[in-house]
């Protein structure tokens, strides 16, 4: 399958191919949607995750190794971004995550966010499910 010179990036974490040409053609001029990059680090990814969730203090080489672990289980999980047009920052966004995951064969998508956020994400179609639990060391 073609991939956008746009799309292409250095280091992805999965295929820039499962990326929906129908879901790009719907974003506002500009904007791009892509697979997680190495690079985003230092692209605001982490700013944008801590809107949705808890982030803590992830170093460059944290994220490094944190990245390197999801590449190697693309087959399991797909990280997008949408990069804003001018400033090259990462931004959100919900129905790529959905198709990946339908491409893909999933039986569902997850989608760990803030309780400040959830009412955003069931207007996006999404479903509050059960809790999420976690344990934070940094």
């Amino acid at each position: 399958m073609f991939v956008p010179p746009a799309l292409a990036t250095p280091n992805p974490q999965f295929a820039a191919d499962l990326i929906s040409s129908e879901i790009l053609a719907e974003l506002p001029d500009g904007y791009i949607i892509r697979p997680l990059d190495l690079d985003d680090f230092d692209r605001g990814y982490l700013e944008t995750l801590a809107e949705l969730t808890t982030v803590g203090a992830v170093s460059k080489q944290m994220f490094a190794d944190r990245f390197a672990w999801m590449k190697a289980r693309s087959n399991e999980m797909c990280c997008i971004v949408v990069v804003e047009p001018g400033t090259g920052r990462i931004v959100g966004i919900i129905k790529q995550l959905v198709h990946i995951g339908k491409t893909k064969g999933a039986y569902k998508v997850v989608l760990t966010c803030s309780q400040k956020n959830v009412g955003f994400y069931e207007k996006c179609g999404l479903e509050a499910k059960g809790a999420s639990m976690a344990v934070y060391f940094h």
